[in-house]
């Protein structure tokens, strides 16, 4: 009874031991404890939200913690961007009205403009320290805040002054005033009562740490002799709500000193000119290390307009803009520093006409030196990044930089007025233009030293320099620079020197006319020809400018770079000697204004008469030549016009045309050219089809029709030259619509061959004007053919010893046959390549099958190589080589030769030294080696642990164990 009960005593033991043990082993995986109230929560460390329930202890919330009001609730740690919120405490206002009469509760402190005033005439000690925000109170308020003789420093404390949309704050007279730490807000222009929020004159200010907030009227005015210091503050969000002339958010006159230090101005704009500072006559004005960013104006100077010495040091000037001149900067009558700075993306933003110059700087008649300088991605009509309209200044541009700048005239700079530019240790790289992919230059005097131009292109003239100036270049490098004309320089006439410099390609301009009248319209030449201006957004031009004469190819449209003469050609042509039009001033100016719809804006949605119907007879076909359209007068001569493109660096492009008579002829030369007289069958057969006016009447409606082509199939075609239109039908016809004097049109025709023979190609032309003509050409379709022989050199031989083959090709075709080549890769089990022979010399082997022939066979022609073989087994041994060309398909060639046991008994018979596949085979289940994959992944190792654990509970196979291990003693005790 006691062993059994000590049998028992120890099972139940282990019974207890297995249970507890498998409690803790499900124990062990994902643990989510849920929990009610009364509950305490240590430690959660990351992105934790808390939100009320009762009796928590939230000890530690330690980043991004969000907690809201509950009871009773403890929270000793909100240590990293907690916002702690009552919710008694809650304005949820958040329209502009309720930021202002809410969020700023301005008017709910009743302080207004009148209080602020009296404060200020009632301190003593010079300092006023605000506890209040402050707000225009309306009617009933004083309209702005008058400070008169008086020294006095006003401390916001970061607190507002809120103008409540009127257009006045501080007015300002013989006073020392310091403004400190104070914002700005809600200005708004009034036409009634047009001022600044802050007007000063005789005085000394100071905007300390300040910020000027989306006010829409100018925030500061400074006449007469005053000092005005901006450091270290923010205009942000400024600019004009309605058409009224307004110029500038800051504006300085009369002999003042400005300095404006460390601040910025963004998103600032201004109606007229200057989007951020307008300087008129100050005594000095100088900005340092400030930023300009979206500053904007419809006129000059899209962030700053200067008209004072000043300096500029250590600023940027990124994405400002001017509908005028100068995105970033414009100076009139100026002396300027610019040191220190960079201009990004700056532009001219411009659809008006003689508008758009100097991307971002446009100075005109200053002095002006910039320094250690960037200027990138600045683009515009005229000097994508300057442009220097002077007389008889300067401009000097040392140790400074101009990368992927555009324009159409000068891509980094440009100037047309008699100056003198001096450029010392700058590089111009990925500069580009229509004219001067870097500079563009039309009179003064231009001196280029120790500088480079990589990677300049214009699309026209001049890849690096257009220019008509006199111009020294020294010390200086063109490197892979592109254009049509001068891929370094294009120039005028005029002195050139240079001095130890790398250029590869200068163009001369010889060709040259000039003006005789001045003006952009109806412009008369020296050589009795008649001329409009192309560009409007360039200088017109002016009495005996000299224009090189070109084609009218470089007329182009500004905005979609699309080229336009053939639209401007038919407009000339069409309208301006013919009878239906009367040649007045107004007329003229119609037409003048015509050619600029298609220069410079979206002429396709013109409503211009002379336009719409120009677009029309475009779209029809009709084309107008550089030279041979025709008009037939009543008097029975003919009228000839000659259009040309006048181009010069001085002024804008001149379409030009004149006009010689003489008596008509009428003639039409056809004639059909072979592209490749001798074909293959199978392969294309081309034709040019060509047609010449040859007398001194332009001719209508051209046709062509192909008429005969037997043995020829027709596929397909195309227009080398004119515009013509196809008629599908059982013959194959082009029509034209219409032809100059002296004018050539082309088309390309292409057949299929079908069979060999030589073929008569027969087609018909004629016009309007001219009977019709006939010409032909005939093609000869050509057979290729070639065999192959395939000679056994040895047809017996014993196994072991050599056998050879000889392949022999001949072309028995019709013509040469090129890129031949044989491939034996096709012979019996049993032979075993070994090498080839060639006495030609003319045979390549691809090491492995393939052997190729260096040369072409001639008609009857005949090449052969040898190749040799090991045999290795008896029997009768085929071998099959491939031959073919270029022009032919593959052909076979074989042969057989015998191969024969050796009597000799001690010879290696055929199944000596095989070897027995099933040799060192190893058994079924003995000595086997698993392949492990070098690769694991996570995947495959999990899917191992899952397998293991699905192969049941270890714990509960521990248990049998034991208690068989128990049992068996006593057993044996037994």
């Amino acid at each position: 009874m006691s062993k059994f009960n000590n049998i028992s005593k120890i099972i139940s033991f282990l019974l207890l031991v297995f249970l507890i043990v498998s409690t803790v082993n499900a124990a062990d995986y994902s643990i989510d404890n849920a929990t009610g109230s009364d509950s305490d929560v240590s430690s959660l460390s990351h992105g934790v939200g808390a939100v009320g329930g009762s009796d928590s202890d939230v000890s530690s919330l330690s980043h991004g913690v969000g907690a809201v009001g509950g009871s009773d609730s403890d929270v000793s740690s909100l240590s990293h961007g907690v916002s702690a919120v009552d919710d008694d405490n809650v304005d949820n206002t958040n329209d502009e009205n309720g930021l202002r009469d809410n969020k700023f509760n301005l008017r709910a402190n009743g302080k207004n403009f009148k209080d602020l005033e009296d404060l200020i005439n009632a301190n003593t000690n010079g300092t006023i320290d605000l506890d209040f925000d402050y707000s225009f109170g309306g009617e009933s308020d004083i309209k702005k805040i008058n400070i008169t003789n008086k020294s006095i420093i006003i401390n916001g404390n970061n607190h507002i002054i809120d103008a409540g949309d009127n257009p006045f704050i501080f007015s300002v007279d013989s006073s020392n005033l310091v403004l400190n730490n104070i914002k700005f807000i809600n200005g708004k222009f009034n036409q009634a009562m047009a001022d600044s929020l802050i007007y000063t004159i005789n005085s000394n200010v100071s905007i300390i740490n300040s910020n000027f907030d989306s006010n829409k009227v100018r925030n500061i005015k400074v006449d007469d002799g005053c000092n005005l210091l901006i450091n270290n503050s923010n205009f942000t969000n400024i600019g004009y709500i309605d058409n009224f002339t307004a110029n500038g958010l800051v504006v300085s006159s009369k002999g003042s000193d400005v300095l404006v230090n460390n601040s910025n101005f963004i998103n600032t704009s201004g109606q007229s000119y200057a989007g951020a500072f307008i300087s008129f006559h100050d005594k000095s004005f100088n900005i340092y290390n400030s930023n300009f960013v979206n500053c904007s104006s419809i006129g000059d100077g899209g962030a700053l307009n200067i008209i004072s010495n000043g300096s500029i040091s250590n600023t940027s000037f990124i994405n400002c803009s001017s509908g005028t001149t100068g995105g970033a900067i414009f100076t009139n009558n100026a002396a300027l520093n610019i040191t220190d700075c960079e201009f990004i993306n700056n532009t001219l933003v411009s659809s008006n006409y003689l508008l758009g110059k100097g991307g971002a700087c446009g100075f005109k008649n200053s002095f002006v030196n910039i320094t250690n300088t960037i200027f990138q991605n600045n683009s515009a009509n005229i000097g994508g990044s300057i442009y220097f309209e002077s007389s008889s200044n300067n401009l000097n541009i040392l140790d400074s930089t101009f990368n992927n700048n555009s324009a159409i005239y000068g891509g980094s700079v440009a100037s047309y007025y008699n100056n003198m530019t001096y450029i010392n240790n700058s590089k111009f790289i990925n500069e580009s233009s229509t004219f001067g992919g870097a500079l563009s230059y039309g009179i003064g005097e231009l001196i280029i030293n120790n500088s480079d131009f990589i990677n300049c292109n214009a699309s026209k003239f001049g890849g690096a320099i257009v220019n008509s100036a006199n111009l020294t270049i020294e010390n200086s490098k063109f490197i892979n620079n592109d254009a049509e004309l001068g891929k370094d320089i294009a120039r005028l006439n005029t002195t050139l020197n240079v001095f130890n410099s790398t250029i590869s390609d200068i163009h001369l301009f010889d060709d040259k006319i000039h003006t005789v009248t001045g003006g952009y319209k109806n412009i008369s030449m020296n050589d009795s020809s008649i001329s409009f201006c192309a560009e409007s957004v360039v200088r017109q031009p002016s009495i005996g400018n000299e224009y090189y004469v070109y084609d009218t190819s470089i007329l182009y449209n500004r905005l979609t770079k699309m080229p336009v003469n053939e639209y401007i050609k038919i407009l000339i042509y069409t309208y301006y000697y013919k009878s239906n039009v009367t040649l007045n001033s107004s007329t003229i100016n119609e037409f003048q204004y015509a050619i600029w719809n298609f220069t410079e804006s979206n002429f396709l949605e013109s409503n211009n008469p002379f336009v719409k119907e120009t677009i029309k007879l475009y779209d029809s076909g009709f084309r107008v030549p550089d030279y041979g359209a025709t008009d037939l007068l009543e008097n029975g001569s003919v009228r000839i016009y000659d259009f040309h493109v006048l181009f010069s660096p001085l002024s804008q492009n001149l379409i030009n045309f004149k006009v010689i008579y003489t008596d008509p002829i009428y003639g039409l030369k056809v004639y059909k050219e072979t592209l490749n007289k001798t074909v293959i069958n199978g392969q294309k057969v081309n034709f040019n089809i060509v047609v010449k006016n040859t007398g001194t009447v332009m001719l209508n409606d051209i046709n062509i029709t192909e008429s005969k082509y037997d043995g020829l199939v027709f596929d397909s075609w195309k227009s080398k030259l004119g515009v013509w239109k196809f008629n599908s039908g059982d013959n194959p016809v082009w029509n034209l619509r219409n032809l100059g004097v002296n004018q050539t049109a082309i088309i390309e025709v292409t057949f299929n061959s079908t069979y060999a023979g030589n073929f008569t190609n027969v087609i018909i032309a004629g016009s309007n004007e001219v009977p019709n003509k006939t010409t032909n050409n005939t093609t000869s379709v050509l057979n290729p053919n070639m065999t192959i022989i395939k000679i056994s050199n040895n047809p017996t031989v014993k196994v072991g010893e050599l056998i050879s083959f000889t392949i022999l090709l001949t072309n028995t075709g019709e013509c040469n046959l090129t890129g031949i080549y044989v491939i034996d890769n096709k012979y019996s089990k049993g032979l075993v390549y070994l090498r080839y022979v060639d006495d030609s010399g003319k045979w390549s082997f691809n090491g492995k099958d393939k052997w190729t022939y260096n040369g072409s066979l001639a008609v009857g022609e005949s090449a052969n190589f040898t190749i040799v073989f090991n045999t290795t087994s008896p029997g009768i041994k085929v071998n099959t080589a491939i031959a073919g060309s270029n022009e032919t398909n593959n052909t076979n060639g074989t042969n057989e030769t015998n191969v024969t046991n050796n009597t000799n008994k001690t010879n290696v018979t055929n199944s000596t030294n095989k070897t027995d596949n099933s040799t060192n085979k190893t058994p079924n289940g003995t000595n086997k080696t698993h392949k492990v994959p070098k690769d694991i992944t996570k995947e495959t190792t999990i899917k191992s642990v899952s397998t293991v654990v699905n192969a049941g509970n270890p714990l509960f196979v521990l248990f049998l164990s034991l208690v068989f291990l128990s049992i068996v003693p006593l057993r044996r005790k037994r």
